[in-house]
């Protein structure tokens, strides 16, 4: 049926990464969306490719608290900033960002394409206008990467909804092994799909797991040789061990996971999220025990990946809010498949002799792809003025500040090691400055991150950063720096405040620190 087609419904994933386009737009040309400091957490990214790009080796060098792939991705951008053009570099960095968000999109709608037109179209516009998007698209953020290798992988791996042969199973696991690179997360999608390969295991298992080690080697292979207590303790230990910021009660969590709250204007979304799980959920369940016999590979790859995904989201005690867009992947594609399934049930049930049941089912789909259209036109403006206000809140730029007072080829550090990079500090620091790319990752990487100021090793490697720096560079927010009473006072009597806000520069008081 013309609904049901795999082949009009990849022409029906354009439009809404069309959409994508107009958001991503909109998003970029926001206050200092392009040109000024936004999410303090990208700045890791391109500080770390920075320094890799000049040599230091991140887990050797400086301490990274995540898999090496992003920074390896950014190190074109890194170079150009070598030249004296960071915000150029910044700004483009963001501007391909979005671009990936777009394909995203695409390969979300595509993705669902094998239960027809309704499941195609709702899988792109659902992910298309995820709320929390911004978070991970608004900014060089790892996310919209990650999200690009694992669906670059499940296409290379499936065929019509089947596992496929040869050497497209190699560069299956190679991709989704890069996402694991980019961000342990990856895992999930990772061992669903070696499970789908050792149901065959002669003809595929080999090839995803070579493809996978590939994936994974090159990338880390380097790092992991020069230093591979360092790369164990910054990389899974920290990770295993938690970060980013607790998500709340259970209603809060399923809330950030659905996307409901602040960006469409729900004040208190926890019944809602709630009772849209609960219905979500059985949806899922009659479609998959509804089609059990008839499911394809594919289908149960999606299920098991969101439902992975998902867990981490509800039972992890730390998560970021960014974690979510990858759970939004996966998630629209599952409830696409959900109702294309739903819908071929209906057009093969024997209403009549006519063609009743198929003329129900492509109502239905006509239905499914209005409703879609709704959602587009209740949610989107909501989100543009929540995201509009948002950087307008957060969006900084303190270039002019730092250049004034911080000068070039100085040991400066700073809590936003982004900071720097807009006023190209960062690229010119001085051999033997602390290139602080991860700032947070000090108290992570020490095993404890809830220790705080009470954790003596995180303290002795504040000190030895803060010993180093001839200038200090505070962003506004929560700094990650541990003021125990020791670091306090080592501050105060040997740092001058030269400018109060929105950033506090601080000087060193002794003028034969490095740098001077």
């Amino acid at each position: 049926m013309w609904w049901a087609s795999p082949q009009v419904a990849a022409a029906i994933a354009i439009p809404p990464a069309v959409l994508a386009v107009f958001l991503v737009v909109h998003e970029l040309t926001l206050h200092l969306a392009l040109d000024g400091v936004t999410f303090r957490q990208a700045g890791t990214n391109l500080a770390s490719s920075i320094a890799l790009s000049r040599g230091q080796l991140p887990y050797h060098d400086f301490v990274l608290t995540q898999p090496p792939g992003m920074s390896v991705l950014l190190l074109p951008f890194a170079w150009v900033t070598h030249g004296g053009s960071a915000a150029t570099a910044m700004s483009a960095a963001r501007v391909v960002t979005g671009l990936v968000s777009v394909a995203d999109v695409f390969l979300v709608g595509l993705t669902a394409r094998h239960h027809g037109i309704a499941s195609t179209f709702i899988a792109g516009v659902l992910f298309a206008t995820f709320p929390f998007a911004y978070l991970s698209t608004g900014s060089y953020m790892l996310e919209p990467y990650l999200v690009f290798f694992c669906l670059l992988a499940y296409a290379a791996a499936f065929q019509q909804g089947e596992l496929v042969r040869g050497g497209r199973l190699v560069l299956a696991g190679a991709f989704i092994g890069y996402a694991i690179a980019i961000k342990p997360w990856a895992v999930v999608p990772a061992i669903v799909l070696i499970i789908c390969a050792a149901i065959q295991w002669r003809q595929a298992l080999v090839r995803v797991l070579g493809g996978l080690a590939i994936g994974i080697g090159v990338p880390c292979i380097l790092f992991f040789l020069a230093a591979p207590g360092a790369f164990w303790t910054d990389v899974v230990v920290s990770e295993l061990g938690g970060g980013g910021h607790s998500t709340g009660s259970l209603s809060t969590r399923i809330s950030e996971l659905l996307g409901l709250g602040a960006p469409i204007g729900i004040t208190h979304p926890g019944s809602l999220a709630l009772g849209v799980a609960v219905v979500i959920a059985i949806l899922v369940v009659v479609a998959a025990v509804s089609r059990a016999s008839t499911s394809t590979t594919q289908d149960w790859a999606i299920l098991g990946a969101t439902i992975g995904l998902v867990a981490i989201g509800l039972l992890a005690s730390q998560i970021p809010v960014a974690y979510t867009y990858l759970v939004a992947a996966f998630g629209a594609i599952l409830l696409g498949n959900t109702i294309g399934t739903i819908l071929s049930i209906v057009s093969s049930l024997s209403i009549s002799t006519s063609d009743m049941s198929s003329t129900v089912a492509g109502g239905f789909t006509i239905l499914a792809v209005a409703l879609m259209i709704g959602v587009v036109s209740v949610t989107v403006p909501k989100e543009a003025h929540f995201e509009e206000a948002y950087f307008i809140k957060h969006g900084t730029n303190p270039a002019a500040a730092i250049d004034s007072l911080v000068p070039n080829g100085a040991c400066v550090v700073s809590n936003n090691p982004e900071a720097l990079i807009l006023a190209n500090r960062f690229a010119q620091l001085p051999s033997g400055c602390t290139m602080l790319a991860d700032p947070s990752g000090i108290e992570k990487a020490a095993g404890n991150p809830t220790l705080g100021v009470n954790n003596p090793t995180v303290v002795s490697q504040w000190d030895q950063v803060l010993r180093l720096a001839r200038f200090v560079v505070i962003a506004p927010g929560n700094p990650p720096i541990p003021w125990s009473p020791l670091l306090r006072a080592f501050f105060a009597q040997n740092f001058q405040l030269v400018h109060n806000a929105p950033y506090r520069i601080f000087v060193s008081k002794t003028p034969t620190l490095p740098g001077s």
